[in-house]
C-alpha cells in the first residue's frame, strides 16, 4: 500500500494491520500483536509478558527498521523514548534476556547483518557461561544458539529501492509470497496481452484451494520450494525447519524466494544457521515456466469471471469465493460459456521424471558425478566446492568400487508428497511412492524424512478401496524400518484401518486386492508390531477383535499369512494375562500346536514363538527383557490343570519338534523349554538328579535296577499320593519333564552351533541349580565323587558334526524305567566325564563336559553377561552381490553362551543364603547346622516339586490381586513335615510360605532364563527386502501400465545367474554334438560295433589309446569326470583328492 495515500494518523495503524493479516495468513493458528513504534518500557513489558504466556512455545519477534536509522556495528537497534522525541539504543543482550529462548528473529532493515552477526554472539556466550555454570537456564530452555534468525541483507549492504516492488521486500517476500512472485515475474517477462500488476492481483481462486488457479500455483510454489531445500541443505537441517513447526517451514520457503529476488538487487539475505544459496537453483526454471502458464491465460479468466465488489491488497489474505459471499446477499449471475481453465502439468511432468529415475535402474551405481549421491561432509558443508567431492574420496576408495558410487536420491520426492494431496493424482505418486520404499530401508529412511508420515497418515482415514494394497505395502516397509511409528498408528487410530482388512467378516476378496492373503498377512505383520512391547497397542488391537482375526487366520491356505497370524498373537499376548486368559478358553494353544506339523518352517517356528510368548518368554526388542511368568494367572483353570496345561504343551511340542530338520525350529523349541525350565526348575533338578545317578551306576558297570538310590526315591515319592490315579498322574509328569531334559541334553550337541549354545545355556543353568540343591548335602548322593571313565566303544554314531573327533564319546547306556527316548552316545559322556568339585567355579558344566568329548572351545566365565548379545557369524558365509535380493538367512549366529554363575554381587538385604562371590561352592557357604541325615532324596524330591507348585500359587496370587495371606493346600504327596525339621538351604520365600523345606531354589543362581528368540526380529527382514519384481503379482496389479524395470531376481531372465545358466546350457548342447561326432569316429576302428547305434559306439569300442599320465599320492581308489568340463577328480585310499583341470595342465592336490 502507499501510505501518501492515507492520512498521516491512520497510515501507521494501516500498515500494521496489514502486516498482521500477512503473518495470521502464514498460520491461522498465530496471534500477532503489533507495536507500532514502541517506546522502550512498552517493548520491554510486553516482551515479558509475551515470555509469560508463551511458556516453552517459540516465539516470533519482527523488527521493521525502515524509516529509523541502521543498526549500530555493536549490534543494538532503535526504539523510542517515552516522549517520542528522541531514538534509544536496545541491546540484543537486554532482547535475550527479555525473551529467553526459543525465538525465531526476523530483521527487516538496512544493514540487518549486524543484528544477526552480533545475536549469535552474545548467544554464544551466554552459553558459554551456562556451560561452565550449571543452573543459569531456567529448567528445559534451550540454548541461545539454537534461536532462528533471518535477516533481509548482510551488514554492509542497503536494502534495495525499486518502485515496481514494496520497499519492506524481504517481508513482503517472507507473508505474501505469491504476490511478489507474480510481480516480479511480469517485470522481467514480457507477456502477451499486456499484464500488468493490477490484473495479477485478480488472479481467480483462493490459496487453500488447489483446483483454482491461485491455489494450484501456491501448491506449486509449495512442492518447489521444499524440493530445492531438501536437495541442497543438508538433512538435519531441513527437518529442523521444513519438517518440525508449520511457521518456520512457511518462512522458510518463502525466504528461498527472497533470496532470489532480492540478490537481482545486489542485496543477500542471510539466516542462522546459515544456508547454501538456492537463486540458482534448477527448479526456479520450472517455477517460471508454472507461471508462464497460468498467466497467460489471465486475460481469458478475467473476462469469464464476476468483478469483485472489493479488491484485497493481497493475494494472501485473499478469502474464499464462498466465505466472502454474504448468506443472505444477492447470488451472481450467471455466466455463460465459461472458461475452462488449462492446469499446470507440473505434477505430472515430476511424476514422470520419478517413474523414469526408478525405471532407470532405482538404487543401482552410477560413475561419480551429478548424479551420484554426494559426500557426507558435502552435504554437511555450506560453501559448495567443485573440489572437495574429489578430495573427499581417496583413490584407494575408487579402486575398491571400481569407480561406482550410489546414485544420488530422486529430486522428486518432496513432489510426490505434495502430490499425495490430490486426488487425480494420488494413486499414481502412491504406487511410484511404493516402488521407492522397495529399493530398501535406506529409500524408506528417505521418505521419513522429507516429512511422509502426516501424508500417508491421513490416507487411512480414506475410503477408497482402491489405494488399500498400496498403502498397506507402504506401511508395511514403514514399520520394518521404524517400529516407532506404532505409537502415531495408535493415536491416529490408524490402527482400525488394518484390523478391518484382516477381519474374518471380510471373507469376499475385494476386487483392488486380488492377492487377499499377502496383503491380510502384512496387516498382521502391522499389527504385531503395533502391538509389541507397546501395552498400549496391545490393549488396542485386543479390543479391535485383531486376536480373534488372526486365530481364524491360522488355517489359512497362504503360509504367510499363517505365519504371521500366529506372530500377531505372539505379540498381542505377551505379559497380557488377560489375552492369555481368553486366548486359553479358545483353545488357541492347541490350535498352535497343530501347526508344529505345518511343510513351512517359517510356520513351525512362528507358533513355537508364540508358545514361548505364551509361556513368558519376552517378545520385546530389548535384549535385556527375557521374561517370566509362565502362562499367567489363568483363573478359570483349576490349579493343577494350570499345571499339566503348561506341561503338556511343552511336552507336546518337543516330541513334535525334537528330530526338525530345521535349525531355526529346533532354536525356538529351546526358547520354548526355557521357558518351562525357569518356571518349574524343581521338577528339572529331580530329573537331572536321576539322570546322574543312573548314568553313573551303569558306568561303574552295577546293574540297574529298583534298589538303586534313584528307584529307590522315585518309588517312595510316587507312593505317598493315596489312590493310584494320582500316582498313574505323576509319573507321567515326571516322565514328561525327564524326556524334555533328554531332549535338552541331545540338542546341547546339536550339529547347529546356535541350537547347541542355547541348550547348553539351559542345560547349565540346570546343572548349577543340582549343584546348589540338598541333593548334594546327602551323603548317599554321587554329585561330590569324582569322575569315572571309560573306554569308548565303536559302532554308534552321534549327532555331533562329523568334523569334530569322536574320541572320548561314550556308547549309549541301557535305559531301564524311563521313558522311551533315544539318548545319543555322547550324553554319558557329557554328564559323567567331567564332574569335578571344581565345576560349579566354571563357566560352563556342559561346555567344560562336552570339550572333553569333541576337544571344542567354550566360552569362559568371563564371558558371561547378563543377556544374550548378538555377535558376528562364526562361519563364513558367502554374501549376495551388492543390488542383488536375497532371503534373510536364518544362518545368523545371535546366541551367545550365558554362564549361570556369572551373577552380580548379592544385595546387602538377602537372605542368610546369599553367597559371598557368586562363584562359591554351596559348600563354603555359611548355614545353619542341621543334621545331614535327618532328610531323605524323596524328600528333598517333594521339597524341590512343592516349591515349583508354591511358585505357581504366587504367579496366580500375584495375578489375581487377592490377599497375601492365601491358604495354601499341603504338598504333592499329600504329607506334611514336623516342625523341627532343619532346613538344607535357606529360604528366600516369606514366613507364610508353606514350601517343606524352605529351599529357595536358584537364591545364587544368575537369572539367564527364558531365552532370548530373534525369530520375530529376522521375520521383520522379509518386509524390508525388495519385494517388486517383473514378475511380481503385486507389480502387475499396482503399477498396470506404468514402467517397471528393477533388477531382476536370481532365476528370472535377464539376471546375472540366469543368463550364466543360459551359457552352461548352450555350451552342454554344443558339447554333447561334438562329442557324438567324435564317438563315431571313434568307433569306426571297431567292425562288432559297426552295425550298432551311434551312441552305443564309444560304450562297445575300446580305451586303449593311451593319452596323458597323471600322478597322484596313494592308490587310486575311485575316479570321476566332469559330464561336460575337461575335468578329472581323483580319491586315492588316503583321503587325497587331486583336481586336473585339463589334461595339459598341472594337476592340484
Amino acid at each position: 500500500m502507499d501510505p501518501h495515500t492515507l492520512p498521516a494518523s491512520k497510515a501507521l495503524d494501516v500498515i500494521g494491520l496489514n502486516l498482521a493479516h500477512q503473518f495470521e495468513g502464514l498460520s491461522a493458528k498465530i496471534t500477532f500483536k503489533p507495536l507500532l513504534d514502541p517506546a522502550y518500557d512498552d517493548l520491554r513489558k510486553y516482551c515479558h509478558s509475551l515470555r509469560k504466556s508463551a511458556k516453552e512455545d517459540a516465539i516470533l519477534f519482527y523488527y521493521n527498521g525502515h524509516g529509523v536509522p541502521k543498526p549500530t556495528p555493536s549490534g543494538e537497534m532503535w526504539c523510542f523514548n517515552k516522549e517520542y522525541t528522541q531514538y534509544i539504543p536496545v541491546s540484543l543482550q537486554e532482547v535475550q534476556t527479555w525473551l529467553l529462548s526459543p525465538c525465531v528473529y526476523i530483521w527487516d532493515c538496512s544493514a540487518a547483518g549486524r543484528l544477526l552477526q552480533s545475536f549469535v554472539k552474545f548467544a554464544r556466550a551466554r552459553d558459554n557461561d551456562a556451560a561452565k555454570n550449571q543452573g543459569m537456564y531456567p529448567e528445559s530452555m534451550p540454548p541461545f544458539s539454537d534461536c532462528i534468525q533471518l535477516a533481509a541483507c548482510a551488514a554492509d549492504e542497503q536494502l534495495p529501492s525499486c518502485p515496481e516492488l514494496p520497499a519492506d521486500l524481504f517481508t513482503s517476500c517472507l507473508t505474501s509470497p505469491i504476490d511478489i512472485a507474480l510481480r516480479w515475474f511480469i517485470m522481467c517477462n514480457q507477456l502477451p496481452g499486456s499484464i500488468t500488476g493490477d490484473m495479477v492481483m485478480q488472479l481467480p481462486g483462493d490459496l487453500k484451494d488447489r483446483r483454482t488457479p491461485l491455489g494450484e500455483l501456491n501448491w506449486i510454489f509449495t512442492a518447489i520450494t521444499d524440493t530445492i531445500a531438501w536437495t541442497t541443505f543438508p538433512r538435519d537441517v531441513f527437518t529442523r525447519l521444513y519438517r518440525s513447526d508449520l511457521l518456520i517451514a512457511s518462512l522458510f520457503r518463502n525466504f528461498l524466494l527472497a533470496e532470489r529476488i532480492m540478490k537481482n538487487y545486489h542485496c543477500t539475505p542471510h539466516t542462522y544457521p546459515p544456508l547454501p544459496a538456492t537463486n540458482t537453483h534448477p527448479l526456479w526454471a520450472s517455477w517460471d515456466l508454472a507461471v508462464d502458464s497460468c498467466l497467460r491465460q489471465l486475460p481469458e479468466l478475467l473476462k469469464h469471471i464476476q468483478p469483485s465488489t472489493t479488491t484485497e491488497a493481497s493475494l494472501t489474505t485473499r478469502r474464499s469465493t464462498a466465505a466472502r459471499s454474504q448468506p443472505g446477499g444477492p447470488s451472481p449471475a450467471p455466466v455463460e460459456q465459461p472458461y475452462t481453465y488449462i492446469h499446470s502439468k507440473f505434477f505430472s511432468d515430476q511424476l514422470t521424471a520419478f517413474e523414469v529415475w526408478i525405471s532407470r535402474g532405482g538404487s543401482a551405481l552410477t560413475k561419480r558425478g551429478p548424479l551420484s549421491l554426494p559426500d557426507s561432509g558435502a552435504e554437511q558443508t555450506v560453501t559448495l566446492d567443485a573440489t572437495s567431492s574429489e578430495a573427499a574420496h581417496p583413490p584407494e576408495t575408487l579402486e575398491n568400487d571400481h569407480h561406482l558410487v550410489p546414485r544420488k536420491p530422486p529430486d522428486q520426492l518432496p513432489i510426490v508428497l505434495q502430490v499425495l494431496l490430490s486426488q487425480p493424482h494420488r494413486l499414481r505418486a502412491l504406487i511410484l511412492l511404493s516402488q521407492f520404499v522397495d529399493l530398501g530401508p535406506w529409500a524408506v529412511h528417505l521418505v521419513l524424512t522429507i516429512g511422509i508420515f502426516p501424508y500417508i497418515s491421513r490416507l487411512l482415514q480414506a475410503a477408497s478401496a482402491d489405494l488399500r494394497p498400496v498403502l498397506i505395502f507402504i506401511w508395511a516397509r514403514i514399520i520394518a524400518v521404524d517400529p516407532s511409528c506404532q505409537v502415531e498408528l495408535l493415536t491416529n487410530q490408524g490402527y482400525r484401518y488394518f484390523a478391518q482388512i484382516l477381519a474374518p467378516a471380510d471373507e469376499q476378496p475385494h476386487p483392488a486386492i486380488p492377492n487377499s492373503s499377502e496383503h491380510k498377512a502384512m496387516c498382521a505383520f502391522i499389527l504385531s508390531a503395533i502391538a509389541r512391547d507397546y501395552p498400549q497397542g496391545q490393549n488396542a488391537s485386543w479390543s479391535a477383535r485383531v486376536f480373534d482375526a488372526c486365530f481364524d487366520r491360522l488355517n489359512d491356505e497362504d503360509f504367510l499369512l499363517r505365519q504371521w497370524s500366529a506372530l500377531c498373537i505372539a505379540q498381542i499376548w505377551d505379559a497380557n494375562d488377560e489375552v492369555k486368559t481368553y486366548g486359553v478358553d479358545r483353545g488357541t494353544q492347541d490350535k498352535l500346536i497343530a501347526l508344529l506339523s505345518d511343510d513351512s518352517p517359517e510356520v513351525r517356528s512362528a507358533a513355537l514363538y508364540a508358545l514361548g510368548t505364551f509361556l513368558g518368554a519376552s517378545g520385546s526388542p530389548d535384549l535385556n527383557k527375557l521374561g517370566g511368568g509362565g502362562s499367567g494367572t489363568q483363573h478359570q483353570l483349576a490349579e493343577r490343570i494350570h499345571f499339566r496345561m503348561e506341561v503338556a504343551v511343552v511336552t507336546g511340542a518337543t516330541l513334535a519338534i525334537k528330530e526338525d530338520a530345521s535349525p531355526m525350529v529346533r532354536k525356538e523349541l529351546l526358547v520354548l523349554i526355557s521357558c518351562l525350565v525357569k518356571e518349574w526348575r524343581g521338577y528339572f533338578i529331580v530329573c537331572a538328579w536321576i539322570y546322574w545317578e543312573e548314568e553313573r551306576r551303569w558306568k561303574q558297570g552295577a546293574p540297574l535296577h529298583e534298589d538303586d538310590l534313584a528307584s529307590q526315591a522315585v518309588t517312595e515319592w510316587l507312593d505317598g499320593f493315596g489312590d493310584d490315579e494320582a500316582r498313574d498322574e505323576n509319573r507321567v509328569l515326571l516322565s514328561s519333564f525327564f524326556t524334555i531334559y533328554s531332549v535338552l541334553l541331545e540338542l546341547s550337541v546339536d550339529p547347529y552351533e546356535e541350537v547347541a549354545i542355547n541348550a547348553r545355556t539351559t542345560v547349565d543353568y540346570i546343572i548349577a541349580l543340582l549343584l546348589q540343591s540338598p541333593f548334594i548335602k546327602m551323603d548317599s548322593t554321587t554329585l561330590n565323587e569324582p569322575p569315572i571313565t571309560t573306554e569308548p566303544k565303536s559302532g554308534t554314531r552321534t549327532r555331533a558334526p562329523s568334523i569334530h573327533s569322536e574320541k572320548g564319546q561314550q556308547p549309549p547306556s541301557p535305559v531301564l524305567s524311563r521313558p522311551s527316548i533315544t539318548r545319543s552316545d555322547t550324553m554319558g559322556g557329557t554328564i559323567s566325564n567331567g564332574v569335578t568339585n571344581t565345576l560349579r567355579r566354571t563357566s560352563s558344566f556342559a561346555n567344560a563336559l562336552r570339550s572333553l568329548a569333541g576337544n571344542i572351545a567354550f566360552p569362559t566365565m568371563d564371558e558371561g553377561r547378563s543377556s544374550p548379545r548378538p555377535i558376528s557369524v562364526s562361519s563364513p558365509r558367502s554374501d549376495a552381490p551388492d543390488g542383488v535380493s536375497r532371503p534373510p538367512s536364518p544362518n545368523l549366529n545371535y546366541a551367545q553362551y550365558t554362564s549361570p554363575y556369572s551373577r552380580p554381587s548379592t544385595p546387602p538385604h538377602a537372605s542368610s543364603s546369599s553367597h559371598q562371590s557368586p562363584y562359591d561352592s554351596p559348600r563354603s557357604v555359611q548355614e545353619p547346622p542341621t543334621p545331614p541325615n535327618e532328610f531323605s532324596p524323596w524328600d528333598v524330591m517333594e521339597a524341590l516339586i512343592e516349591e515349583d507348585m508354591e511358585r505357581l500359587r504366587a504367579r496366580r496370587r500375584t495375578g489375581s490381586h487377592q490377599r497375601h495371606h492365601h491358604p495354601h493346600p499341603t504338598g504333592l504327596a499329600g504329607m506334611g513335615k514336623p516342625a523341627g525339621m532343619g532346613s538344607p538351604a535357606g529360604s528366600t520365600f516369606s514366613n507364610d510360605s508353606s514350601v517343606i523345606l524352605g529351599l529357595g531354589t536358584g537364591a545364587g543362581i544368575r537369572d539367564v532364563l527364558p531365552l532370548k528368540s530373534r525369530f520375530y526380529d529376522w521375520c521383520c527382514e522379509y518386509f524390508k527386502e525388495p519385494q517388486m519384481r517383473v514378475s511380481s503379482t503385486l507389480t502387475t496389479r499396482l503399477v498396470a501400465s506404468s514402467r517397471w524395470a528393477q533388477q531382476p531376481e536370481a532365476d528370472e531372465p535377464g539376471s546375472v545367474q540366469y543368463n550364466y545358466q543360459l551359457w552352461r546350457q548352450q555350451r552342454n548342447e554344443q558339447v554333447l554334438t561334438t562329442t557324438r561326432t567324435q564317438a563315431e569316429i571313434a568307433c569306426t576302428r571297431c567292425y562288432s560295433c559297426h552295425e550298432q547305434h551311434t551312441h552305443m559306439f564309444a560304450a562297445s569300442c575300446k580305451w586303449d589309446r593311451p593319452v596323458s599320465a597323471l600322478q597322484v599320492v596313494g592308490l587310486p581308489q575311485q575316479l570321476a569326470f566332469h559330464s561336460f568340463d575337461p575335468h578329472l577328480v581323483v580319491a586315492s585310499e588316503t583321503d587325497i583328492i587331486t583336481y586336473v583341470p585339463t589334461f595339459h595342465e598341472k594337476s592340484h592336490s
